[in-house]
C-alpha cells in the first residue's frame, strides 16, 4: 500500500511512475486479450510484448557499452512498452522482426540522435516514422481502445499531474481533439458517437500523456509549450501527404520535438563541485561552478544527472531548484535534505569531493516571481522547498514579500540569512514550538491558517507562491484558496 500511495505523493521517480502505469496498461491488454475483449490472440500479444521489450533492453545494454556510457534499463523498458502498445501484435516471424527493428531503432536514437547530451526526438515516435516510411510496419495505435481507456485515463492523469503540465497537454487536446472531432462529425457521424470515437478509439489520450510529455523533449517555458502543443495538435488533426510522409501522430510529435529543441538551453551543462557544506543538520548545500555563464531566472530548477554504481529505483537524474541569484551566473547553489532513507543519488552527492564534474541536462521552469519587485507576494515553503524563494530574494533585495516557512523543527530552517539580508520577514510554522529562531523570524504557531491571519493580515491581497513536497503543495493550495488568495502558483517538481 505504501508503494501504491507513493505513485500519488511523488516518492518514486518519473521513470518508475511511467513504467508502472505502462505495465498496468500492458497487463490489462493481456487479460482482455485472453478474455476475447481485444481482437487479437493472446499468443500474438505475448510474443510482441517479449520481442518489443526484449529488443529495447538488449539494444539499451549493448549500445551504451559500445559507446562507453552508462545504460538506463528502465528508460529502455518504457520505450519497449510504448512501442508494444502502438504496433499491431504480431505472431509471424516477419511481423516480430519488424517489432524488434522498431524497438532497436528507438533505443538506438537515444544515444545517436543527440545534441550535447540530450536526445532531440522522441525515440518511439522516431522509430514509428522510420518503419512506417520504410514499409516495415504500420503503426496501429491499438492502445486507443475502449477497453483500455480507463487505465490510460488514470495512468495518464498520474503522469501529467506529476509533471505539472496540465496546460501543455490541455492545449494539445483542445487543438487536436477539436480538429479530429470536426472531421469525424463532418463524415456524418452523430456528435455523441464522434466524441466517443475521438476519446476511446484514437491515439489522442495516450499520445498526450505518455509521449508529448516526455521531459527531455519538452520546452522549458509555458508559452513555448503552448506553441509546441498547438503545432503538434494541428498536424495530428489534419490529413496531408508530403512525398513518402503522411499525416500521423508520430510525425506530428517529431515536428513538435524539432520546434521544442530550438527553444531554451537545449544542451548539457558541465558543472564542477566547488564546495559542499551542511548549513543545518540533515541538509546539504552544493556550490557548483560553470565553465560559462548560466542563463536562468530566479525560481527555475536544474536537472542534474549523477551516474553512480547500483542506483536505486529513484534513478540517476533529479531536479533541484536553484537557490542562488541569477546575478551570479558563473556559480549556482543547490540545497537538499538528506534523511537516513535517502536515495542512492543523494548519498552519492554527499560523498563527492570538490573538483568532481557533474552534468546538468537543462534548466527550466515557470515558477517565476513578478518582474516588478513592488508587487506584493506571499512565499509559502515546506522544508527545503524554500530554495526557489531564496533565489528570488537574493535577486531583488527589498522585494515586497513575506515568507511562511513550514518545518517540523526550527533547527531545519535554512537560508534565513538570505531573507534577512533582503528585508523579507519570515513567519515560522512548526508543530513543536518556536525553539531558537533566527534574526527576522517570528513564530506563527503550529497552524498555517492561524499564522497567516495573525502575521500576514493582507495575505488575500498578495500573489501566493507555494513550493514543497507534492502533498504539502496540494494542501496549501487548497488552504490559500479557502482564505481568499488572489492567485496561487505552485512549484511543479517530479520527484525526490
Amino acid at each position: 500500500m505504501r508503494y501504491l500511495s507513493a505513485l500519488f505523493t511523488g516518492e518514486v521517480t518519473m521513470y518508475r511512475l511511467v513504467s508502472v502505469t505502462l505495465g498496468a496498461i500492458t497487463l490489462a491488454a493481456l487479460v482482455q486479450s485472453a478474455l476475447g475483449i481485444l481482437s487479437f490472440g493472446l499468443v500474438d500479444v505475448i510474443a510482441s510484448l517479449v520481442v518489443s521489450v526484449g529488443a529495447a533492453l538488449l539494444t539499451g545494454l549493448l549500445v551504451p557499452k559500445a559507446l562507453g556510457v552508462r545504460p538506463h534499463p528502465e528508460s529502455s523498458l518504457i520505450t519497449g512498452l510504448i512501442l508494444f502498445l502502438i504496433l499491431w501484435p504480431e505472431g509471424t516471424l516477419t511481423g516480430l522482426l519488424a517489432v524488434a527493428v522498431a524497438s532497436a531503432l528507438a533505443t538506438l536514437s537515444k544515444y545517436v540522435l543527440t545534441r550535447r547530451g540530450r536526445h532531440v526526438l522522441n525515440p518511439a515516435a522516431f522509430a514509428l516514422v522510420v518503419v512506417g516510411v520504410a514499409g516495415i510496419a504500420a503503426p496501429s495505435w491499438w492502445v486507443g481502445s475502449a477497453g483500455l481507456l480507463p487505465l490510460v485515463l488514470v495512468g495518464g492523469h498520474l503522469v501529467v499531474r506529476r509533471l505539472g503540465v496540465f496546460s501543455y497537454v490541455g492545449v494539445f487536446l483542445l487543438v487536436s481533439g477539436g480538429l479530429n472531432l470536426y472531421a469525424t462529425v463532418a463524415a456524418a457521424t452523430p456528435v455523441t458517437d464522434a466524441v466517443w470515437t475521438v476519446l476511446a478509439s484514437s491515439p489522442l489520450l495516450f499520445l498526450a500523456a505518455f509521449m508529448l510529455t516526455e521531459p527531455l523533449t519538452t520546452p522549458p517555458r509555458w508559452w513555448q509549450r503552448a506553441l509546441v502543443a498547438a503545432t503538434v495538435g494541428v498536424l495530428d488533426g489534419v490529413s496531408f501527404t508530403l512525398g513518402p510522409l503522411y499525416s500521423s501522430p508520430e510525425l506530428a510529435l517529431l515536428v513538435g520535438n524539432v520546434l521544442a529543441f530550438t527553444f531554451g538551453q537545449r544542451h548539457a551543462l558541465r558543472l564542477r563541485l566547488v564546495d559542499r557544506r551542511e548549513p543545518v543538520p540533515g541538509t546539504i548545500e552544493l556550490v557548483l561552478a560553470s565553465s560559462r555563464p548560466l542563463r536562468f531566472s530566479a525560481g527555475q530548477y536544474l536537472e542534474l544527472t549523477v551516474p553512480h554504481r547500483r542506483p536505486d529505483s529513484r534513478g540517476t537524474r533529479r531536479m533541484f531548484s536553484i537557490a542562488s541569484s541569477p546575478t551570479d551566473p558563473e556559480k549556482i547553489r543547490l540545497a537538499m535534505r538528506v534523511p537516513e532513507s535517502s536515495s542512492s543519488l543523494k548519498r552519492t552527492l554527499v560523498e563527492l569531493e570538490p573538483g568532481h564534474e557533474l552534468i546538468a541536462t537543462g534548466i527550466a521552469g515557470d515558477f517565476l516571481p513578478p518582474a516588478d519587485p513592488a508587487v506584493p507576494v506571499l512565499f509559502v515553503a515546506g522544508g527545503i522547498g524554500v530554495t526557489p524563494f531564496a533565489s528570488m530574494a537574493a535577486e531583488h533585495p527589498g522585494r515586497d514579500a513575506v515568507l511562511l516557512h513550514q518545518v517540523t523543527d526550527p533547527a531545519d530552517l535554512t537560508h534565513t540569512e538570505v531573507f534577512a539580508a533582503a528585508g523579507i520577514p519570515v513567519v515560522v510554522v512548526c508543530p513543536h514550538g518556536p525553539g531558537v529562531l533566527p534574526e527576522g523570524a517570528v513564530y506563527g504557531g503550529p497552524d498555517p491558517a492561524t499564522a497567516l491571519r495573525e502575521h500576514v493580515p493582507d495575505h488575500a491581497d498578495r500573489l501566493a507562491y507555494v513550493a514543497g513536497s507534492p502533498v504539502m503543495v496540494e494542501a496549501t493550495r487548497g488552504l490559500l484558496r479557502a482564505l481568499g488568495a488572489r492567485g496561487v502558483r505552485t512549484d511543479a517538481f517530479s520527484g525526490y
